[in-house]
């Protein structure tokens, strides 16, 4: 399907033999647009191939990919851009990272093929450990949850959630048990030691709500 203009963000770009065309994946747009397209350097092509939000590789006529939670291997046609019949699966339990739908995943084109299996990461929980290593709590819904920090006083557990559009900042409030979102996609304002501004400095905020 061709596209006119590339909403969201574009992500992971992998040249093809010969260098003109590219694929590369779409994110933060939206739903229907969170897919994998081919493109050419002179913009003669942009279509979109495959309905699924992940970066993908080109090895020996196949790309490979993840879908719910499987390693695909879908024949395709690098020159014309076109797939070639239904992907098949080559590994199970192989999942997405937190880094933004990057598939960990790399292949030769002598018949070497690296992945990282492990679970899902729309399906991480936050636990919070004694130090002897026992599991004290569960922190948070189960979901896409990544980079937690504790306000000072230790009563309040900031965290990122992945979602279609971008990745919000939530609050798990440890004496009641429940969550709310704080602030939506605010990885556009910056970083501070590693994580979002707003993930840094939430605690301030916080501070000056409840004053």
């Amino acid at each position: 399907m061709a596209v006119k203009a590339a909403k969201g963000i574009s992500r992971y770009p992998f040249f093809l033999p010969g260098g003109r065309n590219f694929l590369y994946v779409i994110t933060r747009a939206s739903p229907a647009d969170n897919r994998i397209y081919f493109r050419s350097l002179d913009d003669k092509e942009n279509r979109r191939i495959l309905l699924d939000e992940s970066s993908v590789v080109f090895a020996q006529g196949h790309l490979l990919f993840i879908r719910e939670n499987n390693l695909m291997a879908q024949p395709f046609d690098d020159e014309k851009g076109q797939t070639l019949g239904d992907p098949i699966p080559v590994a199970a339990g192989v999942s997405l990272t937190t880094n933004v739908v990057y598939a960990p995943v790399t292949a030769s084109d002598t018949g070497i093929l690296v992945y990282e299996s492990g679970g899902t990461a729309a399906g991480t929980q936050i636990l919070r450990f004694d130090r002897g290593g026992k599991v004290l709590e569960k922190l948070a819904v189960k979901g896409a949850n990544h980079q937690p920090v504790f306000s000072p006083d230790r009563k309040l557990l900031a965290f990122m959630r992945l979602s279609a559009t971008g990745s919000d900042i939530w609050l798990w409030d440890l004496t009641l048990a429940s969550e709310q979102r704080l602030a939506k996609d605010p990885l556009s304002a910056g970083r501070r030691s590693g994580r979002p501004a707003a993930i840094a400095s939430f605690s301030s905020q916080i501070v000056s709500q409840e004053h």
